[in-house]
């Protein structure tokens, strides 16, 4: 009996859509759609179908002589969406024609209730209206295309900055190597040779000023093989120019990998930059050309991986993010101001021996720093700020981590805001334990 009583509650539950058996797709399914426009018309239309097309988003990084390639997984992209809808009875028509003038003439989001998907936020891509009035004067089928905006948050919106500021990074890196295939004239043994030592001081500069803090037993193997792919482009009798540059860019920008900080990274490449862009010439002269040149286009791997490097992360606070913002924007503009000193070298010479600084890849590498910078603005959502306070009486650092904090332990740590405390102000020694009155102290808002 009790079964039987339970099995007829099940029905009517199911059958109101309350609970008891999990419904069909009869139940769950509808058969009309809802389209609201930007503007708060609503339309109402039998559904016919339509499919959603759903694709990944990555970034492939190929270098020449460099085996394999670097794929980022950067999220799916929009999901777009083909929907029929049927217009029916005696005003169908007017209806549907209101409908794709309403499309025409209004952008923005349409709220729509999906028969399938339930309540969705759609852009219009484009519509294709069927009229048939002889053989079906009381429907007009309406096809269209949809996409699926980002939601316009913080969070969203960064991830389209990294994915903007990869795809950027790319291009710089293809336009610099085009750049460098154009200008690098090999057509005496003293160019040729001015290429191979410029080569050479740069890999000096990057055994100087790179390193790696973290995946060195990954990163190094293939550092090592990079080198030696360098060396056999170097020792033919007419170097790959396109080669070359891959290498460079490949050897350059690997270090980036093997960093925790976005703010420690920017500033090593800036130590490379600074170094390498100073190897040029005194005299302008045909070699001096070419080493300008090679110069011109490892800077340019360097300025790539400085944009790259914002995008690793490790910030802290805002504070950090804005200094790794400034520094981006400062190193492009040093460096440009450099090579536009070293073109005024040039500037008597014959039109076919001048050298014109960045001509080919100034625009991408640009674009490579304003959307890495763009990146970090976005992040500053989700960073705490800095505040640098005074001590107005002699205190226990545990102290100051209780009052700043509201706690010295949490995040799964005993003393994990008490080591913040330590470790953002460097304290070491007697300090700590135990601050003086007049004391600064940084703390995170």
């Amino acid at each position: 009996m009790a079964d039987f009583l339970a099995n007829i509650a099940n029905t009517i539950l199911s059958a109101l859509g309350l609970g008891g058996e999990p419904q069909s797709w009869a139940t769950r399914l509808r058969e009309e759609i809802t389209l609201k426009s930007p503007k708060g018309n609503t339309y109402t239309a039998r559904w016919s179908g339509g499919t959603r097309s759903v694709s990944n988003n990555v970034a492939r990084f190929k270098f020449p002589e460099i085996p394999g390639e670097r794929v980022q997984d950067l999220r799916a992209g929009a999901d777009e969406y083909d929907l029929i809808v049927l217009f029916e009875g005696e005003n169908n028509d007017i209806n549907a024609s209101a409908f794709v003038d309403e499309l025409k003439n209004n952008k923005g989001n349409w709220s729509i209730e999906h028969p399938v998907r339930g309540p969705v936020s759609l852009v219009w891509l484009n519509t294709t209206e069927n009229m048939q009035p002889v053989e079906s004067g009381n429907l007009t089928i309406v096809g269209s295309t949809w996409i699926e905006p980002l939601p316009e948050t913080a969070a969203e919106s960064a991830a389209k900055a990294q994915a903007d500021a990869e795809r950027a990074a790319m291009a710089a890196n293809i336009a610099a190597a085009e750049q460098f295939d154009a200008i690098a004239q090999q057509g005496t043994p003293g160019q040729i040779q001015a290429i191979i030592d410029t080569a050479g001081k740069a890999v000096s500069t990057i055994n100087k000023t790179l390193a790696l803090i973290e995946n060195a037993s990954i990163i190094d193997p293939r550092i090592t093989a990079i080198g030696t792919a360098i060396q056999n482009t170097l020792d033919g009798d007419l170097i790959d120019t396109s080669k070359l540059s891959g290498q460079f860019q490949a050897l350059t920008q690997i270090y980036g990998l093997g960093q925790t900080s976005s703010v420690d990274a920017i500033s090593m490449y800036e130590d490379f930059v600074s170094e390498a862009v100073q190897n040029v010439p005194t005299q302008a002269t045909d070699d001096g050309l070419a080493q300008v040149a090679t110069t011109e286009m490892i800077v340019s791997a360097g300025l790539v991986g400085a944009t790259r490097s914002a995008l690793i992360g490790g910030l802290t606070s805002r504070g950090q993010a804005v200094t790794a913002a400034r520094d981006l924007a400062d190193l492009m503009g040093d460096t440009t101001q450099a090579l536009d000193d070293i073109r005024t070298l040039y500037v008597d010479r014959a039109i076919d021996k001048k050298y014109f600084s960045q001509s080919g890849a100034y625009a991408d590498i640009q674009a490579s720093f304003r959307e890495s910078i763009r990146f970090l603005l976005f992040s500053l959502n989700g960073l705490p700020g800095e505040r640098l306070i005074t001590l107005t009486e002699d205190k226990s650092t545990l102290q100051i981590a209780h009052d700043e904090y509201g706690s010295i332990g949490n995040e799964d740590s005993e003393t994990y805001f008490l080591d913040v405390l330590l470790q953002t102000n460097g304290l070491m020694d007697d300090d700590i334990y135990w601050l003086s009155r007049g004391r600064q102290v940084l703390v995170y808002a």
